[in-house]
């Protein structure tokens, strides 16, 4: 994540949302089911695999532009392999940034199925323009999937 972007967090949510999202207490969600006491900032390097696609989460959020980058193995999991975040941008930056980092990073996976994943709110049209967020998205190369 960006320098400073839990602190910029802890000044703006309100205490239930800091003990549950950035704290990782058990607290409740706002639709009453529990948020558990499983997070852990300790992470394992994960390494590319060159032979499989990626799998990307896109969240075209209102100050921060994210795309969480992974891929699914046999056991199965999901490996988060690197995170590109984007601040006060819009979709097709975000779109252009994630581009870059794949051609830097993975390489192969331009050869190999891809998914793309946007949050069905996330496919509606960019305020910025007439396309979606998906038209956006495909216009640069990814292949969503509301």
């Amino acid at each position: 994540m960006p320098k400073g972007y839990k602190e910029r967090l802890e000044k703006h949510y309100p205490e239930a949302w800091k003990r549950k999202f950035l704290r990782g207490q058990t607290g409740q969600l706002p639709q009453g089911k529990p948020a558990y006491n499983f997070y852990d900032d300790h992470f394992q390097e994960l390494t590319y695999n060159p032979e499989l696609g990626l799998i990307r989460g896109w969240d075209f959020g209102n100050n921060y532009g994210i795309c969480v980058i992974g891929q699914s193995t046999p056991a199965p999991r999901i490996h988060v392999l690197d995170v590109v975040v984007v601040q006060d941008a819009w979709t097709r930056p975000l779109a252009r940034a994630v581009k870059a980092r794949c051609i830097e990073r993975y390489p192969q996976s331009f050869q190999k199925l891809n998914i793309d994943f946007i949050d069905g709110y996330d496919a509606g049209r960019d305020s910025r323009s007439e396309l979606t967020n998906a038209d956006i998205l495909i216009s640069e190369g990814f292949t969503p999937f509301p």
